[in-house]
């Protein structure tokens, strides 16, 4: 999502340098057609939250300093901001959505939340 930022140009043009064109980008958009995509396809409500959102909203700040992502955050590194805007850029560029029925808003946010005792 979000094909038309400077990151999403880039990564555009990169796949379709290796002939690989991104058919569905109308319907990939934004959050908001990803979850337009599930109404319209009969589901009662959707949600979708990019990967950034979901990274600074469910996974505790404790959890984000080991070395439990393909990524490590070096705080005392020179290079820290740069990774990590690196890491948001990318991280803003893709998104989990899904539609749901039969179940309240605050069931499938207590779905979606994530413990740090589960680890």
């Amino acid at each position: 999502m979000n094909f038309n930022d400077r990151f999403g140009k880039v990564m555009t043009k990169n796949l379709k340098e290796m002939n690989y064109e991104i058919l569905a980008k109308e319907t990939c958009a934004s959050l908001s057609t990803h979850e337009i995509k599930y109404i319209e396809s009969g589901w009662t409500k959707s949600i979708a939250m990019s990967m950034l959102d979901i990274y600074n909203k469910f996974i505790p700040p404790s959890l984000r300093k080991r070395s439990v992502f393909p990524f490590t955050l070096r705080i005392d590194s020179l290079e820290f901001l740069d990774e990590l805007n690196l890491l948001e850029d990318l991280l803003s560029h893709y998104c989990i959505s899904l539609g749901y029925k039969n179940i309240s808003d605050s069931e499938i946010t207590q779905f979606l939340e994530f413990s740090e005792d589960q680890n």
